[in-house]
């Protein structure tokens, strides 16, 4: 058995790594267990938080070292124009080894009803951005039941697809990490995500 904290770069490639999944599959977890570990090596970390729900005491249970926290720089973005304003800026900031938008599409979601044209463009001036960016991107995205195709899909999905590096996909019931290096079976516990077949 692997902690994902320690093996997780085998999983995460640079560039951008779209996370998709149902609630509660440990999207945000894996995000943590991938911050943490940038800590550990003393690099700088950037979280987004679009949703307002970060938990510092959640993270601070993956991260039991406490290293390096003065490294760790999260922003609230609680609009789709805050999102974009904060997104822009990542290009001006040095040293940084991983950033983390968790979740990219809720706003996107809400603006898509009145204004698809508009939420199209910021969405992908938003994926450019971050693709610009050299290092560890972690995009974390909603999903939808598309009912006539019987599939899970992510809200915005050309437009992700489209400008990501790796696609990792998360399942409960047995939990799964599907990416294109494999299957992955993995368990939640205190200290954050437990490979069980990573070699």
């Amino acid at each position: 058995v692997f902690v994902v904290k320690k093996n997780v770069i085998k999983i995460i490639k640079q560039g951008i790594n779209i996370v998709f999944g149902p609630p509660a599959s440990g999207k945000s977890t894996l995000a943590m267990c991938m911050a943490s570990e940038m800590l550990n090596q003393g690099k700088k970390v950037i979280y987004i938080d679009t949703e307002l729900k970060f938990s510092s005491e959640r993270f601070l249970q993956i991260h039991t070292t406490k290293k390096n926290l003065e490294n760790f720089f999260l922003i609230k973005a609680p609009n789709f124009k805050e999102q974009q304003l904060k997104i822009k800026m990542l290009k001006n900031v040095k040293n940084l080894a991983l950033v983390v938008v968790d979740t990219i599409n809720p706003h996107y979601r809400k603006l898509i009803k009145r204004k698809r044209e508009l939420a199209d463009k910021m969405l992908a001036s938003q994926l450019r951005c971050l693709k610009e960016l050299q290092c560890y991107v972690l995009v974390l995205a909603q999903v939808y039941y598309d009912l006539q195709e019987g599939l899970t899909r992510m809200v915005g999905e050309k437009l992700l697809v489209k400008h990501a590096t790796n696609v990792i996909r998360l399942k409960t019931n047995p939990r799964q990490i599907l990416t294109p290096a494999g299957r992955f079976f993995f368990s939640i516990n205190k200290q954050g995500l437990e490979l069980k077949n990573l070699e």
